[in-house]
């Protein structure tokens, strides 16, 4: 437990009680494990029907080592039993997380994806076969040194832009993987957008203040006129940026220039995306995000105005986005925010936060894990009527819970990987099945309803690597299901149900 809180021994009792239940609620006649030891993912789990038998199916992107090939780029896996339904070889990590659209008409949705060295494609669904590919292999191609090979993130959908009769794509363009903490002198991101029918570049802009990205962007037209505004994020770890509001029609031409300058990083950018909820129920969508220094903020969907912001500690940085979740049930959304205390890449311990939505505000605070990219997702988990957080944690080992007593292998820190489930009602959180040795960097956990028998299934990832905490290898993706009723899952997975950062009115 964090040592925020003093829990009582009832308190303390029953987290263990709720932690039993929720084993022994775990149907395993659905469970499965699916294991690639040379393949790690920084990646979250999609689901979507592939294979035509009524349960949906995973699609998660991989890789090896930075700048070494894999033949596990993509991954699609069969959801009833866990098999491999199909692979698609890389050049080199593949870091997005997928969307889907029936392109090719066979009935069946078709992924999109993208990640490190300019890789981008639309694949079949049921094969796997590369429908097209934005920039192909060629001779001389260096992924490591050629400063015009970044990478592509999440991609989101925007209004067809070619007139093909096709939603196109909207993805962030930046990233310089070679370049050292201490380089400021990056490449220029750029917002693309891309035709889904070809793959063809419609529009290709680079950020005003000349600076690299790796925010996924947000689409939603604010103003309800035809013309989406894209809220998107710039800088880095040790680059300053900032976040910016433009319309579509303006990045259409090619012309940032004309985007609103919403916030300035203070010293660093913006990482993780915004998410997009009404808090102001005036049934606008407002914009809350977090900046990699660490600091919340929410502005007004009616006019980009601030409405307030919080920052738990100095020295805290994130890379996650914040879930909704009414933790005082007012009525009004509240923000789980997960924060690493330290300064990148030197990052050994991590604080939640829940920050109430009307004002900012902190309702609860804990301490759980160390570095963390992936986000938390919310689900009534013990059944009580209020919803919960689960969050993917890593520790390094101690023995008999002693900081200072580290466990070491060769002069390497252990490490270890665990699913918390953050019962808020009660302010304290337990372990979702047991602790792994590995551990989990950036795969949000998904949580759905695959086969459609209205229970909940939770699928989650972890590299099995204990010792070495950035290499990526020895990838695991388990389900488990658990007699919890689904009626609806509001958040459930990286970046919302829809996988555009917007929060469902319904």
């Amino acid at each position: 437990m964090g040592k925020y809180k003093k829990l009582l021994i009832p308190i303390i009792f029953g987290v263990f009680l709720v932690s039993g239940m929720i084993y022994k609620l775990f149907n395993h006649n659905d469970h499965w494990k699916f294991s690639i030891p040379p393949v790690g993912t920084y990646s979250s789990c999609r689901a979507v029907e592939l294979n035509g038998d009524g349960v949906l199916d995973i699609v998660i992107g991989g890789g090896g080592l930075e700048n070494e090939t894999s033949e596990y780029g993509v991954i699609a896996i069969n959801g009833k039993d866990g098999s491999l339904l199909w692979k698609v070889e890389s050049r080199n990590q593949v870091v997005a997380s997928a969307i889907f659209s029936d392109i090719d008409a066979d009935g069946i949705d078709d992924i999109f994806i993208g990640g490190r060295s300019a890789q981008f494609w639309a694949l079949n669904g049921k094969t796997g076969q590369i429908i097209w590919e934005y920039l192909p292999d060629y001779p001389s191609m260096d992924m490591e040194n050629d400063s015009t090979l970044l990478s592509f993130f999440n991609p989101q959908w925007v209004p067809d832009q070619d007139a093909d009769g096709l939603k196109d794509i909207l993805v962030a363009f930046g990233g310089f993987v070679k370049a050292p903490p201490e380089q400021t002198d990056r490449p220029v991101g750029s917002l693309m957008i891309l035709s889904a029918g070809s793959g063809n570049p419609l529009a290709n802009a680079m950020m005003p203040d000349k600076k690299e990205t790796y925010s996924t962007p947000v689409v939603h037209d604010f103003d309800n006129n035809g013309d989406p505004t894209v809220i998107y994020g710039s800088g880095g770890e040790t680059i300053n940026g900032g976040l910016y509001a433009v319309e579509l029609s303006d990045l259409m031409k090619e012309n940032l220039g004309n985007s609103k300058k919403l916030a300035n990083g203070e010293g660093k950018g913006f990482m993780a995306p915004p998410v997009l909820v009404d808090i102001t129920e005036d049934k606008v969508l407002d914009i809350v995000i977090t900046s990699f220094n660490g600091t919340t903020m929410a502005f007004n969907g009616q006019d980009f105005e601030l409405l307030w912001e919080h920052r738990p500690r100095e020295k805290v940085e994130t890379y996650t986005c914040a879930a909704p979740v009414d933790m005082n049930n007012d009525g009004t959304l509240d923000f789980f925010a997960t924060y690493g205390i330290g300064i990148w890449p030197n990052i050994e311990k991590s604080i939640q936060v829940v920050l109430d939505g009307k004002n900012g505000k902190e309702l609860f605070l804990d301490d759980m894990g160390v570095l963390q990219y992936s986000s938390p997702v919310v689900f009534d988990f013990n059944a009580d009527g209020h919803m919960d957080v689960m969050l993917s944690t890593n520790y390094i080992a101690s023995l008999s819970g002693n900081p200072e007593n580290i466990v070491t292998i060769e002069g390497q820190k252990r490490h270890f990987t665990e699913n918390r489930v953050f019962d808020l009602a009660n302010k304290t959180n337990y372990r979702f099945g047991k602790s792994e040795r590995g551990k989990n960097l950036s795969s949000t956990p998904l949580l759905a309803d695959l086969d459609g028998d209205g229970k909940l299934d939770v699928i989650v990832c972890r590299m099995s690597n204990s010792t070495d905490f950035f290499t990526e290898k020895g990838l695991i993706i388990e389900r488990f299901e658990i007699d919890r009723s689904v009626k609806s899952i509001k958040w459930g997975s990286y970046m919302g149900p829809s996988h555009d950062g917007i929060y469902p009115v319904n």
